[in-house]
């Protein structure tokens, strides 16, 4: 994927989320990350029925690894 533009997409459901949630993804170099977003700027809250979510990353030429998935901050659940 190295050049590339990557898109991970997911499905949510939340149940009384009371921090945030959302899909995560992370390029990394060598030594560094070198993308990342978590969707904390728009963040998936309280209970919620299943949505389609996507995250969008360039993945650079110095790239070694991409990491992906979803993440709860606080209490509740999430599918």
């Amino acid at each position: 994927f190295r050049g590339k533009r990557l898109r991970f997409a997911g499905w949510l459901k939340t149940s009384d989320v009371s921090g945030w949630s959302g899909l995560w993804m992370r390029v990394d170099g060598e030594s560094f990350s070198t993308a990342f977003d978590n969707m904390e700027s728009r963040a998936v809250k309280g209970t919620t029925e299943w949505t389609r979510y996507e995250v969008v990353l360039d993945v650079s030429k110095e790239a070694r690894a991409i990491s992906f998935g979803t993440l709860l901050a606080g209490q509740g659940t999430v599918w």
